[in-house]
């Protein structure tokens, strides 16, 4: 031993630096989607029955795509990780850290939809199928969460016991696959992934760390370590040709995905249309009256209204929406669900004492207050 190489003590106390540093940045990364979710209003969302199960629901996804990209991290075969922890050791916490994120997958999915099926179990089927054709990005992560399912069966003890090593290896690589294709859905529509700055950086800087760690040590560094030791293809294992295979399907999706996804679930309603409810008869005199915009948590929401007859007598004949919240794929949803319902209720009722529509309060205080200015402004 050289005087410069380091003694086992030394080389201990660095790897438990190591072990409390990864340790710290993970807790601080929980702590600080928490502080995200609630920045978006997560505990004041907790009031109500239906919104706090949409809550419940985003702060499981949170947590839940952050502990998968961790997983990714831990079995990325980083030497200073490896060394730090060993192998054994980081397999273990790389397995309860999977079911830990597997099961708060599942919650956040149940509780989401059950959200937007505004509280009715037996409304929970349509609401999931409502979803996934509408909102960009989850056909991809329907995709991903089987690959996921896949993976996590697989891994039981019971099934892992029936299936040759690398079988179960084979399976286990699609991991990267379903992780590729569950998250961007979040990326392109979640309110607490794109809503600042701040966890845009945090979310890409999260996705780039994980997926660059794959590339380096779990691709490129065996790759070249079989170029230079001249191993014959055949000789350097599945998972590399695998792995570039699954990287190369996951940028494939991604792009189409990402360029389906700018379109929106509903093109007029990311574009910022305005949105029209009438009735289907038109009384001869008509005035149009424009309520004020009223700022919600998630954009402002301004209500036009066209009318007949005066004072006490007025009717209303069709409304449009002017402004409404759809900054991102989930404001565009909830306004283009529970705006036609507010219009056909104020047509129908011919007042704005309309029901709050489930899952979109801020929408609805927001189009009540803009058009009750608006009918005011119409009866003076």
């Amino acid at each position: 031993m050289t005087q410069d190489a380091p003694t086992t003590a030394v080389r201990a106390r660095r790897d438990a630096r190591v072990r409390t540093a990864s340790l710290a940045l993970l807790w601080a990364a929980l702590l600080w989607l928490t502080l995200l979710w609630e920045h978006e209003g997560g505990l004041q969302d907790l009031g109500g029955w239906v919104d706090a199960l949409l809550s419940a629901g985003r702060l499981t996804g949170l947590v839940a795509s952050a502990l998968l990209l961790v997983q990714v991290l831990m079995m990325a075969r980083i030497p200073v990780l490896e060394q730090a922890w060993g192998r054994k050791r980081l397999v273990r916490l790389h397995r309860s850290v999977g079911f830990t994120s597997f099961h708060l997958m599942l919650a956040h999915v149940g509780l989401i939809t059950w959200g937007y099926a505004g509280g009715r179990l037996p409304a929970t089927p349509e609401a999931i199928w409502r979803l996934t054709l509408d909102l960009p990005g989850m056909l991809l992560a329907a995709a991903g969460s089987l690959f996921l399912v896949l993976v996590v069966v697989t891994s039981v003890r019971a099934a892992r016991q029936r299936l040759r090593h690398e079988s179960w290896h084979l399976l286990h690589l699609y991991a990267y696959l379903g992780a590729g294709l569950a998250l961007p859905h979040q990326l392109w529509t979640g309110r607490a992934f794109v809503g600042s700055a701040a966890s845009t950086v945090f979310w890409w800087g999260l996705w780039i760390a994980a997926a660059g760690a794959v590339l380096v040590w779990r691709v490129a560094l065996p790759l070249r370590r079989s170029w230079r030791a001249g191993l014959p293809s055949r000789a350097r294992g599945l998972e590399r040709p695998l792995g570039w295979a699954v990287s190369s399907v996951v940028v494939l999706v991604l792009l189409l995905g990402y360029r389906t996804s700018l379109s929106g679930p509903d093109g007029a309603l990311v574009a910022g249309a305005p949105l029209v409810g009438a009735v289907s008869t038109t009384a001869p005199a008509t005035r149009s009256v424009t309520g004020p915009v009223v700022d919600t948590r998630y954009g402002p929401v301004q209500v036009e209204l066209t009318t007949t007859g005066s004072g006490s007598t007025v009717s209303i004949v069709s409304v449009s929406v002017l402004q409404y919240p759809h900054s991102d794929g989930t404001d565009a949803h909830i306004s283009g669900f529970s705006l036609p319902v507010l219009i056909e209720q104020t047509i129908e009722l011919q007042s704005a004492d309309v029901d709050m529509v489930s899952g979109a309060t801020q929408t609805s205080v927001g189009y009540r207050s803009s058009l009750q200015a608006a009918l005011d402004e119409a009866r003076a």
